[in-house]
């Protein structure tokens, strides 16, 4: 185990005694999501992006866990909303209407009451609509407590806030949080694209897809690297997607270029 001391300026953070890194800057990349079908843009989702003192970016499983603990993780989060700004400033510039912007933040941080207020404030002070931001929740272990993060939830969507269920299928994320939980979209893990030629994973995928067709939910799926995928989920049903074939993640200024 290795001491952290954290200290938080603007977008600047130190994390100290790490065997990886000394000092680092917060950056987003945001990656864009489209329907398969149409090719419009539907939604960009920001990645946490961490360099080190040469520049050069720390791969996530390195530093994640490194800031797992809550108090390190809602201090990064609170410097990825003033970070995210900036790509709302970008949506007024481009008109980009029902663009919905995701952040990732853990479920845990979600939970958390003095958060809430965080993310609702955040969209008060923006003067966002309804849909403009929304949430990528992560779990990295099974919810203790469903019905405390479904209060939670809860009070995000009734701000406007839609909240989508990341690596679904992977990990702890299971069918129970869309029968428990008030979520709003299902993003499948990358793993189902990298095997969708598999009869079990498409058959898989066939069920997710009716699963939110009946519970009105919207669906994605990530990883999309070549047009066999592609072509692929949109035979099977799943509406959106996001992956290298339609779009490497940028930076703020080379995202506004490609706008």
């Amino acid at each position: 185990a290795y001491e952290l001391r954290l200290s938080l300026v603007g977008s600047e953070m130190c994390i100290r005694d790490s065997p990886y890194f000394k000092c680092e800057e917060i950056k987003l990349e945001y990656k864009k999501q489209i329907n398969l079908k149409t090719g419009k843009l539907v939604g960009l989702e920001a990645l946490l992006r961490l360099r080190d003192e040469d520049g050069n970016i720390i791969p996530n499983d390195k530093f994640i866990p490194l800031i797992e603990g809550e108090s390190l993780f809602s201090l990064v989060v609170m410097s990825s909303l003033q970070k995210l700004k900036k790509a709302f400033e970008l949506k007024n510039e481009f008109d980009m209407n029902g663009v919905t912007i995701y952040l990732n933040v853990s479920a845990h941080t979600a939970m958390q009451d003095n958060f809430t207020k965080i993310f609702a404030d955040f969209v008060i002070d923006l003067n966002l609509k309804p849909g403009e931001l929304g949430l990528e929740i992560t779990e990295t272990a099974e919810l203790a407590d469903v019905k405390k993060a479904g209060e939670s939830f809860q009070k995000l969507k009734d701000v406007g806030i839609p909240l989508a269920i990341d690596d679904f299928g992977a990990g702890y994320s299971s069918l129970s949080y869309l029968r428990d939980l008030p979520v709003d979209s299902v993003k499948l893990d990358k793993v189902f694209a990298q095997t969708i030629s598999e009869k079990t994973t498409a058959e898989l995928i066939k069920f997710v897809v009716s699963v939110c067709e009946t519970l009105s939910l919207n669906m994605l799926g990530e990883g999309i690297e070549t047009d066999d995928q592609k072509e692929k989920f949109i035979k099977i049903g799943c509406p959106n997607g996001q992956g290298y074939l339609m779009h490497r993640p940028e930076f703020i200024e080379d995202l506004k270029k490609s706008l």
